[in-house]
């Protein structure tokens, strides 16, 4: 087992709606409200974030916001049901006898 020096933490609301239509049509929106605070994040290099930390026996002094952090999402699908293929109205494909 190994003892990883890095730690985060992970917290968030979601909430999802979703709506049928007829004639195959679905809506599904997601919204979600997060935070992600860890320190070992911004050891990894993205973007102008540091390579190293600063002290390496402080990993404490590291702790705040993920570099990868996005408090607010908002997401948004469409989808709709092709109206051919099996059990269709059209190009209907026949069941074999």
């Amino acid at each position: 087992m190994t003892n990883a020096p890095s730690h985060s933490n992970y917290h968030a609301l979601q909430v999802r709606l979703q709506q049928r239509f007829r004639r195959g049509f679905t809506l599904l929106s997601s919204f979600s409200y997060s935070k992600s605070i860890d320190n070992g994040s911004a050891i990894r290099q993205q973007g102008n974030d540091l390579q190293q930390p600063s002290d390496d026996y402080n990993l404490r002094a590291m702790r705040g916001p993920s570099s990868f952090d996005f408090r607010k999402r908002l997401t948004n699908s469409l989808l709709f049901d092709l109206p051919f293929g099996k059990g269709k109205t059209l190009l209907a494909i026949p069941d074999p006898v």
